[in-house]
């Protein structure tokens, strides 16, 4: 363990729920299951699991997972921050 530099602590359970939650928003949003109400909400938690997924993809490219890192921040900028605006 005294070999082990130090490192940012993973983040893929972290960006993993977050693509999650996304899947269960555009779930209800595609199916209809949701109303023009709740569209307003779904755009500010989709805005902060944007900001989730870009950290977590940036520290995984850090660690030197480049699958992780660049399949997060890839998901956070065309799915999370496109679908927002």
């Amino acid at each position: 363990m005294s070999e082990q530099g130090n490192s940012w602590a993973n983040l893929g359970p972290a960006g993993l729920t977050a693509l999650s939650q996304a899947c269960l928003i555009f779930f209800a949003l595609l199916t209809g299951r949701t109303t023009a109400q709740g569209i307003g909400l779904m755009g500010i938690w989709l805005l902060g699991g944007f900001v989730i997924q870009i950290i977590a993809g940036v520290i995984e490219l850090l660690n030197g997972n480049t699958t992780g890192g660049n399949v997060f921040a890839f998901f956070s900028a065309r799915y999370r921050f496109g679908a927002y605006f």
